[in-house]
């Protein structure tokens, strides 16, 4: 039911990767992205991006193994600032570790972190037609 409950709220097709694009691979694990559902809103982009961890990450709170973080993100491309609107990170059989929500409107300064103009997240998506 949680599971459920996140995915309506995510908004992200958790069964398959589908149209997901890969936008780099590190040891941490393979980061990848939904170009086709990409949203311009408010002069920012809002998208989902999707984080495959790789084996033996532990969540420190609950001492379960990480498998994945789904994030619903905002990018400002003019200034290449980035912001979480929703985190979730789920362990093995997708139990649900942790949420966090906060809505556009209510982030704050401290929420915005400045990415490097070679970010994979700048270059897939500022550079839009």
């Amino acid at each position: 039911m949680i599971r459920l409950a996140v995915t309506l709220l995510l908004g992200w097709p958790l069964a398959g990767m589908g149209a997901w694009q890969t936008l780099d691979e590190s040891p941490e694990g393979l980061r990848l992205i939904d170009p086709a559902r990409v949203e311009a809103r408010g002069g920012a982009l809002h998208f989902h991006e999707r984080l495959l961890l790789t084996a033996g990450k532990i969540d420190p709170a609950s001492l379960r193994p990480m498998r994945e973080v789904l994030e619903r993100r905002v990018l400002d491309c003019g200034t290449r600032r980035v912001a979480t609107l929703s985190r979730a990170v789920f362990s093995d059989q997708d139990a649900l570790i942790e949420h966090r929500a906060a809505p556009y409107a209510q982030l704050k300064a401290s929420d915005w972190r400045v990415l490097p103009a070679d970010d994979p997240r700048v270059r897939l998506l500022c550079r839009r037609p």
